[in-house]
């Protein structure tokens, strides 16, 4: 994926956690922080890529997806064509 693909990819599973707050450091109570802490992540993607540290965003990308797949708000397929 190029940057800009990651950076498409973090921005629409943002949106798949709708709008709210962003949390970095949580223990994570709650639902509600989680999803707070996802979209800190999708937000912080793009500056870990403009850092040219790809790998890092790699796997922050991959823990949002994973997150999202576990809370049922994408499949697996849907989030495989966002990553193309």
């Amino acid at each position: 994926m190029t940057k800009d693909q990651v950076k498409d990819a973090a921005k629409t599973l943002k949106q798949c956690l709708g709008d709210g707050p962003e949390i970095r450091n949580i223990e994570a109570k709650t639902l509600e922080d989680e999803y707070a802490h996802l979209r800190f992540m999708c937000s912080e993607i793009p500056n870990i890529l403009d850092q040219d540290k790809i790998e890092k965003a790699m796997r922050w990308l991959g823990f949002v997806q994973g997150a999202i797949w576990k809370l049922g708000l994408r499949s697996i397929h849907d989030m495989k064509n966002d990553n193309r």
